[in-house]
C-alpha cells in the first residue's frame, strides 16, 4: 500500500500521544525550492479560523468548560512555520486537522486549476505556478506535546480521526455519508437548535473544511464544495438542515457539539436525500 501523504512528511512521532493536550506544536519544514514563496497571510489566516472554532468547542468534549481559553497560533522559523496549541484538554483528533490543513494549504488541487484555466481561457498562462504538497513540504514533525493526564490515545496514524469513548455523536447519527440532507433536531424538543449557535460556528467551520482540515488527504486535487446550513421549524422544534456536506462526517459531529455547547447525546439525526 502506497504511503499517505502524512505518512512520507512526519519525521518525529512521538510513541504514545495523550488523549487530551494541553500544549502542541506542529512544525512543518519547507523544501529548500519552496523556501521564500509561501503567503504568510493565508497561513495565518486559516489558522485564525481553526483558532476560533477551538474557542468555540471544537475538541473539547470533557473541557467544554474552560475551551474559551484554549488557543491555536502560528510563528514563522527560517526554514517553515510552527503551529502552536494550548488549552486545557485539547482532544488528540485536533493534530489531525492541523496536518490535514498544513498539507492541503500547500497544494492546489488539480481539478480546481484545470476549472480556473479553463475559465481564464487565452489568459491563463498569468496564472502562477501550480503548488504541490510534496515540493512545497520536506517534513512534519510533532513537538513539545503535553498531557492534561497520564491518560493516552489509542491510535497507529494522523491519516483519519479517532471516535473514542470522548466522542459523543447524536441518537442515529451516521459516520458515513456523502451529500445526503442531514436533519438534526432535539430530543424532547430541548431548545438547543438556535439561529445564534448556528451563527457562532458555521462560517469558521466552512472555512476550516475549505482549507482541508476536515477533508481525506486522499481527496486533496478535488475542489472544495461548500456545505449549506440553516434552521428550520419542525413539527417537534427546531431542525438544524446540513445540505450537500461531503467532508468527513466526523466534522459534523464536533460541529453539532460546539454549537450545542456539548450536548451531542440530547440530539437526534436522520437523512433524507439532498434537495
Amino acid at each position: 500500500m502506497e504511503e499517505s501523504p502524512l505518512a512520507k512528511l512526519l519525521t518525529e512521532v512521538p510513541p504514545q500521544l495523550p488523549l487530551y493536550l494541553t500544549r502542541f506544536a506542529v512544525e512543518a519544514v519547507f523544501t529548500s525550492a519552496y523556501a521564500g514563496q509561501e503567503d504568510r497571510e493565508v497561513v495565518r489566516d486559516a489558522f485564525k479560523e481553526l483558532n476560533a472554532l477551538v474557542k468555540a468547542g471544537f475538541f473539547a468534549w470533557c473541557h467544554m468548560d474552560v475551551r474559551s481559553r484554549a488557543t491555536i497560533s502560528v510563528t514563522w522559523r527560517d526554514d517553515g512555520f510552527t503551529v502552536n496549541g494550548a488549552g486545557a484538554g485539547l482532544h488528540h483528533n485536533v493534530l489531525v486537522v492541523v496536518l490535514r490543513m498544513i498539507l492541503s494549504l500547500h497544494h492546489t488541487p488539480q481539478e480546481a486549476r484545470q476549472e480556473l484555466i479553463a475559465a481564464l481561457g487565452d489568459d491563463a498562462h498569468a496564472l502562477p505556478p501550480a503548488t504541490v504538497w510534496s515540493e512545497a513540504l520536506g517534513a512534519l514533525r510533532l513537538t513539545a506535546l503535553e498531557g492534561a493526564d497520564a491518560r493516552a490515545a489509542d491510535r497507529a496514524d494522523f491519516d483519519s480521526f479517532v471516535l473514542d469513548e470522548e466522542i459523543k455523536l447524536p441518537l442515529g447519527f451516521s459516520e458515513t455519508g456523502e451529500g445526503e440532507r442531514l436533519i438534526i433536531c432535539a430530543q424532547g424538543a430541548s431548545p438547543i437548535l438556535d439561529k445564534q449557535g448556528l451563527k457562532a460556528v458555521e462560517g469558521k467551520f466552512l472555512g476550516v473544511c475549505n482549507t482541508g482540515g476536515f477533508r481525506s488527504l486522499a481527496r486533496l486535487n478535488e475542489c472544495p464544495e461548500e456545505a449549506e446550513f440553516f434552521i428550520r421549524s419542525g413539527d417537534q422544534g427546531p431542525e438544524l438542515i446540513v445540505d450537500d456536506y461531503r467532508d468527513d462526517r466526523y466534522g459534523l459531529v464536533e460541529f453539532l457539539n460546539a454549537m450545542t455547547k456539548g450536548r451531542n447525546a440530547a440530539l437526534v439525526a436522520s437523512e433524507a436525500p439532498s434537495s
